[in-house]
């Protein structure tokens, strides 16, 4: 088995670190929104991971804002779960101006909540504004008043606030009935809307279904079309150019007719059909791996897999054992290490050296050569 290290320039940045399994099916629910906003887009122009929301969904001048919400362990639905999102598109609003337009919609999920529109009038409106959380007072409220008082407005003025500070502002607008900056009843009438969202299950069988009828095959839907589509957004949402995570409908499909494998990543994992999907991507990879007299490339990106220092020794004594056993049958295999220093490389080397494992490091690598070399096999 060789080692070789292919140098190239990519992102060492993760997705996000470890965190609770509602976040990451909150991120999920989102991912799976977006798709559903793509699928039944006509022209739009969608924006994974949006300006102005979590979803901005764009067609000549206007823009639907989307901020998604999935809150699937809270049984009874309450407002002060939503003061803050609210308060964030108001303030939103407030800034650009009444006159461009702009329609912001909060989805959100709740498991003891019909789903469709929910009404959200003018005196709740006003009973939001009056909140007592310190936080959304002094980062959302603070800005859609009209303040009077020079010290307060200098206070609010500073990037970082005290806890005084902030007691200060608070108690100035416990004590004064202040005036709104923007039109109330023309944000809630005419820019604003509230939809309690399909559950998990309900959005990912209906995009399995819109996706049918782009006419893929319905077998290839839940186990190679749909992971990969949900890859693809996830893949979008990290991107730091806010052009290069613009999408359309058809750019979507096109995409997704040229593949023909199924996904495994981190996302992926988490759908319900996960052991579908590895039965489809081992059946895939059996027409390869079966054969005994070929010769092997894996290009593996370290920075994109969690937990890759503990896990590669593991798994390439796996691969060797049952892959790189048969001396006179088994060809040795090529792994690139994308990004990875020779360092990098000598001590993984070493590492396998201590557990057996026979590996040569190429110091200098072609990549064009390597590609040539595995056409001729």
């Amino acid at each position: 088995m060789f080692l070789v290290t292919y140098f190239n320039e990519v992102g060492t940045e993760k997705i996000m670190g470890r965190v609770a399994d509602s976040t990451i099916k909150g991120f999920m629910y989102q991912f799976n929104l977006t798709l559903n906003q793509i699928l039944k887009a006509s022209d739009d122009v969608i924006k994974v991971e949006g300006i102005v929301e979590d979803i901005d969904v764009s067609f000549n001048d206007h823009v639907t804002a989307i901020q998604c919400k999935y809150h699937e362990e809270q049984q009874k639905f309450q407002w002060s779960t939503v003061y803050k999102p609210i308060l964030q598109m108001m303030k939103t609003f407030c800034m650009m101006g009444s006159d461009l337009d702009i329609k912001f919609i909060l989805y959100a999920y709740f498991p003891n909540e019909k789903e469709g529109k929910k009404l959200l009038d003018d005196k709740k409106m006003e009973n939001i504004l009056k909140t007592d959380n310190i936080e959304y007072i002094c980062d959302y409220v603070a800005y859609l008043m009209k303040i009077e008082n020079a010290q307060i407005d200098q206070l609010l003025q500073k990037p970082r606030k005290t806890k005084s500070d902030k007691e200060k502002i608070k108690k100035y607008f416990a004590e004064n009935n202040l005036e709104i900056k923007c039109d109330l009843k023309e944000f809630l009438d005419n820019h604003f809307e509230f939809i309690v969202g399909k559950s998990y299950d309900e959005l990912e069988k209906e995009n399995k279904e819109l996706l049918e009828k782009f006419g893929f095959e319905k077998e290839d839907v839940p186990d190679i079309v749909y992971p990969n589509a949900i890859q693809k957004i996830a893949d979008l949402s990290i991107i730091r150019n806010d052009s290069k995570r613009n999408i359309t409908k058809d750019e979507t499909i096109q995409d997704l007719r040229m593949i023909k494998t199924a996904a495994i990543t981190r996302w992926t994992r988490l759908l319900s059909n996960y052991g579908d999907v590895i039965k489809k991507k081992r059946k895939q990879l059996n027409t390869s791996l079966n054969i005994n007299k070929r010769k092997r490339c894996f290009f593996i990106d370290p920075f994109l897999i969690e937990n890759f220092d503990n896990d590669i020794i593991l798994f390439l004594k796996n691969y060797v054992m049952r892959y790189c056993c048969k001396v006179k049958l088994h060809t040795p295999s090529v792994f690139c290490f994308v990004g990875y220093t020779h360092e990098q490389i000598d001590e993984l080397v070493s590492r396998l050296y201590l557990k057996g494992i026979e590996a040569e490091e190429v110091k200098h690598f072609l990549k064009t050569h390597l590609l040539k070399n595995l056409k001729r096999e």
